[in-house]
């Protein structure tokens, strides 16, 4: 995805509701947790093993489940694409002769394109357009991901789905909606979505990947439920997962 998108990820889906997270109310653990020693770092091991092998193996998978099904259902055979990804946006007219062979089995393999596989250009223009609609999805995906999220990692030990844990902070909810604002705008709004590189996808590509988040969520409420079971007895799980 483009620099620019990256940028209204960490600056805009991301920091909104990162925000609001300060509104959090306490949980039932929290006096289980003796004081940071002066010395005691923030973000610790623990959290950073959490982060890269759990919640971001997660959200990658699902990111790159929208990005891939777009291909999918534009007629691309998966194991086709393999080493494209350096000349996907080159012209035509730039091509060797082994890439010219290689896009040329590609276009045949393909089971949506309607046009003529002689016309490289026009090849060439529905390829940039697959790529900006995947571009879109995977960055649709990426904000649905980090909902997910949310709602798994804003506690540790209390459930983070029940009606009161959501009504004790409406300002999360408020910025949810500011980050599906700026999702909609990045895919939608035109001028933007060129300088962006996306297009604007319909509604079958919008959501393929989130079946996932339910599982994720089931998984830390289920994963939560055992460690309450046995407050204030820290457990195994307890002292594995809390930070």
């Amino acid at each position: 995805i483009q620099t620019l998108v990256i940028l209204f990820i960490d600056l805009g889906t991301e920091l909104f509701p990162a925000v609001m997270l300060a509104y959090e109310e306490p949980e039932d653990s929290i006096m289980l947790n003796p004081p940071r020693t002066p010395d005691q770092h923030l973000v610790t091991g623990k959290m950073m093993l959490l982060t890269y092998t759990l919640v971001g193996l997660i959200e990658t998978f699902m990111c790159y489940w929208g990005f891939m099904w777009v291909f999918y259902k534009e007629g691309y055979k998966i194991n086709d694409l393999w080493n494209t990804n350096t000349d996907w946006s080159t012209e035509p007219s730039d091509f060797d002769d082994d890439d010219t062979v290689r896009y040329m089995n590609l276009c045949l393999a393909n089971t949506k394109y309607e046009g003529s596989c002689a016309d490289t250009y026009q090849w060439f223009e529905y390829r940039q357009t697959t790529l900006a609609r995947a571009q879109a999805a995977y960055f649709l995906h990426l904000v649905w991901a980090q909902f997910g999220n949310i709602f798994c990692r804003r506690t540790q030990v209390n459930s983070g789905i029940t009606w009161e844990r959501i009504k004790a902070n409406p300002r999360l909810l408020l910025g949810m909606l500011v980050s599906l604002c700026i999702g909609v705008c990045v895919i939608y709004l035109p001028g933007l979505q060129h300088v962006c590189k996306v297009d604007p996808i319909w509604i079958k590509y919008v959501f393929t990947g989130c079946w996932i988040i339910p599982i994720y969520v089931f998984l830390e409420e289920l994963r939560k439920y055992f460690i309450r079971r046995d407050l204030p007895k820290r457990n195994f799980l307890y002292r594995l997962t809390v930070y």
